[in-house]
């Protein structure tokens, strides 16, 4: 355990988000355009459970869903946030709890149509296209 001493004179120099590490069993990457729910399961590597973005080309990557009410629950709150697009990073623990990690705004996608063949991007171009008439 690092004391706050330790890197106090570092937090005070620099900003910086600090969260309660909480061990996942996978992630969830949750991609919402208009109405659509594009959900991906994240699994790192065996001893990588920590941030999936640090062994983004080693990880599986599969097709999930979520709980229906949860889907309906996030759905309201990407209403409420006045939002067409965003991504949603979820975890999930062994123990199946899911916790809610950020809702990203300009999150990325490619990666996820072109490795599960979601396709986000039609879902953009369309939401564009309605926004445009």
């Amino acid at each position: 355990e690092i004391s706050r001493k330790e890197f106090q004179e570092t937090v005070d120099a620099t900003p910086g988000i600090f969260q309660e590490l909480i061990e996942s069993d996978h992630e969830l990457r949750v991609t919402v355009v208009g109405e659509l729910v594009f959900t991906a399961r994240i699994d790192p590597p065996d001893g990588q459970r920590v941030d999936w973005r640090s062994s983004i080309f080693n990880n599986k990557y599969s097709h999930a869903s979520l709980p229906k009410a949860l889907e309906e629950e996030l759905l309201r709150y990407h209403t409420k946030l006045g939002l067409v697009f965003a991504a949603y990073d979820l975890i999930v623990t062994k123990s199946q709890d899911i916790f809610f990690l950020e809702a990203n705004p300009s999150g990325q996608w490619m990666w996820l149509e072109q490795q599960l063949g979601m396709p986000i991007s039609g879902a953009v171009g369309e939401q564009l296209r309605r926004l445009g008439t």
